[in-house]
C-alpha cells in the first residue's frame, strides 16, 4: 500500500515526499525525503549522527571510507539500488543529512512546530520553502562518489580482501534469495557476537522466543544448550573477554582464579577493580562463591559523613536532533523530569516530582526552579546514581550565565552553590555524592553480575539484606504507586527484581533512559490519545520514581551494615 502511495505522487512533475516506499525484486527500501523535478530525484537519507562542519570529510588520509561511516553508506547504497531498480531511466542523486552541532537554532519549539506543520499539511508531502528558516541545523553532503565506491567494492577499511562476489547488487540479491528462503547464513562466531542483537535472556526463551545468538554458538560448537546456559565470558565485568574469545575461551569455568587472589578482594583495604569483580565472578562459575559481602573502609568511613536529611534525585534527558529552543544546538540535553525521596534521621521518607509538560516552558530552567523549591534541599546530603546529575546542572549553570534577568542570576547562584559541593570522599561538607562511585570501588555481594546500573544492582541487595526483606514487604505508598510490596521471592529462592513488578500492570513501559526520552518525545509531539498519554505520563513517574527509592534502599542496606558490624 505505501509503495502504491508513493507511486501515485511520482505522477507529478514536482514533488516532495516524506518516507517513500519502494518494493521491487523482494528488495524494500524507505527513504526519509525524496523531491522529484520532472525525471530527476534527489534522495535525502537522513541520519542522527552529528557533525561540526557543512562540509565533513568522510574519507581518511588514505581516501577511505572512514569506519564510522561505513555503515550508514552502505544502508544509503542498498536503498539507492532498489530505487534505481524501480526507476531505472530517472537520475537520482543520494544525499546524506546530518544535524551540524555548530549551528544553533533560531526559534523556539521547533520540533513541535515542524509536527503541526506536518500535520496541517497533505499527506506526505510538506513545501520545502516552508522548512528553510531551519535549515542551518542541517548538513547536506552529496555521496554519489561514496555509493560508487561501495559497488566497486574498494570502501573496505584496510583490506583488500573481496567477499566472493562479483559486485554490491549480486551480494544484495543473494542475501534476498536467502531470506526468501527461510536459510540462514553460516557465520562465524567471534567477539563481534557480544553485541548480538538476538542475544536474549532466559525468562524471554522460556516465553517461546528463540534466541539467534543461542542457535549460532550451538551449531558452530557442536554444544547443548545446558553449556551455553553457563556463565559466558561475555557477561564478565569491563573488557577484555575479546582476548578470550581469540584464545578459544567461551564460558566462565574454563578460566581458574588463584585462592591469593580472591584473599586479597576480600580483605585488602584497596579498591575493587573492573579484573576483581571478573576474579569473583569466575569463582563464582567454579562453585567456588562465597556469601560474603564486601564492604571496604572507605565507604565504611564515607557513609557516615552524610548529614541529614539524605535527598536522593534522578534526572531524565533527552538529547534530540532537533532543539526544544532557540540558541540551542542540535542534541543539546534537556531535563525533562526528576524525583527525590527525602529520608530524615528518624526514618520518615517522602518524595517528590517533577515532569516537563508546558511547552511556554523552558524545562532545563524550570528543572532548577522546582528542584530549588523542595523544602531543606539546601540542607543535609545530596545523592544521585553517576555524575549525571552534575554534568546537567554545570551544562544548566552555563545556559544561565548566557541570559540577562534576574531571576537566570538567581537560579544560576543557586546551581551554582549546589554542584560546588563535594563528593563524600571530602571531609569537608555539604556533599553531592555519587552513590554509583561508592558501589563501583568499595561494594560487593555475591549476587551481583556484570553490571553496575542501579535497576541491577536493587535485587543483589534485596537478596542479601533483612532489613530490606522486612521493611519492603509490607505495603508501599508512594507518589506514583499504591500499597505495592517490593519485596517478594522469586521461584529461585531470590528476589523478585522490583523494575519487573512495577511494569506486571503497565501496557506501556520503560525500562531504560533511551525509552523514557523516546516517550516524553511522544509527549512533546502531542500525537499520542489521551488515553495514551496518560500512561506515558505514569510510566514515566513510576520510572523515575523507582530510580530514587532504589538508591534510597542501597543506602538503608549500607547502614545495616555499618550498625551490626
Amino acid at each position: 500500500e505505501m509503495n502504491r502511495t508513493t507511486e501515485q505522487w511520482l505522477e507529478q512533475s514536482d514533488v516532495v515526499i516524506y518516507n517513500a516506499s519502494y518494493l521491487i525484486d523482494h528488495l524494500f527500501a524507505k527513504v526519509p525525503v525524496v523531491v522529484k523535478k520532472g525525471q530527476k530525484l534527489d534522495a535525502y537519507f537522513v541520519q542522527t549522527r552529528a557533525v561540526r562542519s557543512h562540509n565533513p570529510n568522510l574519507r581518511d588520509r588514505n581516501g577511505m571510507i572512514r569506519a564510522k561511516w561505513v555503515d550508514y553508506l552502505l544502508e544509503i547504497a542498498f536503498q539507492l539500488l532498489v530505487m534505481e531498480r524501480k526507476h531505472p531511466d530517472w537520475k537520482i542523486r543520494p544525499w546524506l543529512v546530518l544535524p551540524n552541532r555548530k549551528e544553533k537554532c533560531g526559534t523556539d519549539n521547533l520540533d513541535l512546530k515542524l509536527t503541526e506543520l506536518k500535520k496541517n499539511s497533505r499527506i506526505g508531502v510538506v513545501q520545502k520553502a516552508e522548512l528553510a528558516d531551519h535549515s542551518g541545523i542541517w548538513t547536506k553532503i552529496p555521496v554519489s562518489t561514496y555509493v560508487r565506491d561501495i559497488r566497486e567494492g574498494s570502501y573496505l577499511i584496510n583490506t583488500g580482501e573481496r567477499d566472493g562476489f562479483d559486485s554490491f547488487e549480486s551480494r544484495v540479491m543473494e542475501m534476498a534469495s536467502l531470506y526468501r528462503k527461510g536459510k540462514k547464513v553460516a557465520t562465524p562466531i567471534g567477539k563481534k557476537c557480544k553485541r548480538c542483537e538476538f542475544r536474549i535472556d532466559n525468562e524471554k526463551i522460556e516465553n517461546g522466543m528463540r534466541s539467534g545468538f543461542r542457535e549460532c554458538w550451538r551449531d558452530r560448537l557442536n554444544i547443548t544448550n545446558s553449556v551455553l546456559d553457563t556463565p559466558h565470558v561475555f557477561d564478565l565485568f569491563g573488557s577484555g573477554t575479546g582476548r578470550m574469545i581469540e584464545k578459544g575461551i567461551y564460558f566462565q569455568n574454563e578460566l581458574s582464579v588463584e585462592q591469593r587472589a580472591l584473599d586479597r578482594i576480600y580483605h585488602s583495604n584497596g579498591r575493587i577493580t573492573d579484573r576483581d569483580r571478573q576474579l569473583l565472578q569466575i569463582q563464582k562459575a567454579n562453585g567456588r562463591e562465597r556469601a560474603d559481602v564486601i564492604m571496604k573502609p572507605q565507604l565504611r568511613d564515607e557513609v557516615p559523613r552524610w548529614q541529614y536529611p539524605l535527598h536522593f534525585i534522578d534526572f531524565e534527558a533527552g538529547s534530540y536532533a532537533i532543539p526544544h529552543r532557540e540558541g540551542l544546538r542540535p542534541y543539546d540535553p534537556v531535563v525533562f523530569q526528576f524525583s527525590c525521596h527525602t529520608l530524615k534521621e528518624d526514618g520518615e521518607l517522602t518524595h517528590r516530582d517533577w515532569i516537563g509538560l508546558d511547552p511556554e516552558c523552558y524545562n532545563n530552567y524550570e528543572l532548577v526552579r522546582q528542584l530549588s523549591a523542595i523544602p531543606d534541599i539546601d540542607s543535609g546530603t545530596i545523592i544521585h546514581y553517576s555524575n549525571f546529575e552534575r554534568h546537567m546542572l554545570k551544562n544548566i549553570l552555563g545556559e544561565l550565565r548566557r541570559e540577562t534577568n534576574r531571576e537566570a542570576a538567581r537560579l544560576a547562584d543557586w546551581v551554582r552553590a549546589l554542584i560546588g559541593r563535594n563528593d563524600s570522599s571530602s571531609t569537608v561538607a555539604p556533599y553531592l555524592v555519587d552513590m554509583n562511585r561508592l558501589v563501583r570501588n568499595y561494594y560487593y555481594n555475591p549476587y551481583m553480575a556484570d553490571s553496575l546500573s542501579i535497576k541491577d544492582l536493587l535485587p543483589a541487595v534485596m537478596r542479601v539484606s533483612p532489613h530490606l526483606r522486612d521493611r519492603y514487604a509490607q505495603p508501599y505508598e508512594g507518589s506514583n504507586f499504591s500499597t505495592i510490596r517490593w519485596w517478594r521471592k522469586a521461584a529461585d529462592d531470590g528476589v523478585k527484581n522490583p523494575y519487573r513488578l512495577m511494569e506486571e500492570d503497565q501496557s506501556f513501559t520503560i525500562r531504560r533512559g533511551t525509552q523514557a526520552m523516546a516517550a516524553y518525545a511522544r509527549l512533546r509531539a502531542g500525537t499520542v490519545e489521551r488515553a495514551e498519554r496518560e500512561e506515558i505520563i505514569r510510566s514515566l513517574l513510576q520510572y523515575c520514581e523507582m530510580d530514587t527509592l532504589a538508591m534510597v534502599m542501597v543506602y538503608q542496606h549500607w547502614r545495616e551494615l555499618l550498625d551490626t558490624s
